[in-house]
């Protein structure tokens, strides 16, 4: 068997993890308060690393030239107007509606800080002071008020709740419902069946036994409330008269 010497070119693609790129890649991943308290370690761990806190705001110094420095010079620039041409159009001149005397002229931004002080919503401390919290005082809620806020949110057809609408207004002070099916059956043109369907909704609201039509039916509603309406209990709301009597 011979031996001889070969020269043998390949060519492969391969990646290296070199420290640089896995430094690169870690840092691409830290959120800006991470890569902040990074640069704050490094600084501190290596005296001959220092931080330029130069920033470069890429507006060139002719363009910064031509930006106006405050609101009131281009403001100036668009008001700019010849004072013959005002006169004529004013048919006076501009003494007769402007005085020379400088005296006399409160400059607009004087008048204008006044305003703010004065208005009842600035932030001077005259009107913080003035201003008590505890003189706000909520409106007292009323037993009407309290029953619309749940035939808003409880009651979604429009016809139910004009009938409800109806039964509030028949609330009397004890929150016992007064109101006849019949009638308000007739006034909004539905059945007595729909008035008593919408009364039986209107008596679960808040508090228990509200649109009862009697006490009798008002401690009903309210022992039903508590899971309490057993046989027992119905005998006795339905024969209250003969407790009564004992």
């Amino acid at each position: 068997m011979a031996l001889s010497a070969k020269l043998q070119l390949k060519q492969s693609q391969s990646l290296v993890m070199t420290p640089q790129l896995m430094q690169s890649i870690r840092l691409l991943q830290f959120t800006a308060v991470e890569l902040d308290r990074f640069v704050e370690q490094e600084i501190e761990r290596n005296p001959l690393i220092e931080r330029d806190d130069a920033r470069d705001d890429g507006v060139e110094p002719a363009a910064q030239a031509d930006v106006p420095e405050t609101p009131s010079d281009w403001m100036r620039e668009d008001l700019e107007w010849d004072s013959g041409e005002i006169a004529g159009k004013l048919d006076t001149s501009l003494e007769n509606v402007f005085p020379d005397d400088p005296g006399s002229r409160e400059p607009v931004s004087a008048q204008m800080d006044s305003n703010w002080k004065s208005s009842p919503g600035s932030s001077g401390g005259s009107s913080i002071e003035a201003f008590d919290l505890d003189q706000i005082t909520a409106a007292p809620q009323t037993l009407s008020g309290h029953v619309q806020e749940q035939i808003a949110l409880t009651i979604r057809d429009a016809g139910d709740r004009l009938i409800a609408a109806e039964l509030t207004d028949a609330l009397d002070g004890n929150g016992y419902c007064q109101a006849d099916a019949d009638d308000i059956s007739a006034r909004l043109g539905t059945t007595p069946d729909d008035v008593l369907r919408v009364l039986s909704l209107c008596q679960q609201f808040d508090p228990p036994g509200i649109f009862a039509r009697g006490l009798a039916e008002c401690l009903a509603i309210q022992l039903k409330a508590l899971d309490r309406f057993d046989p027992a209990m119905q005998a006795m709301v339905e024969n209250l008269e003969l407790l009564a009597r004992r």
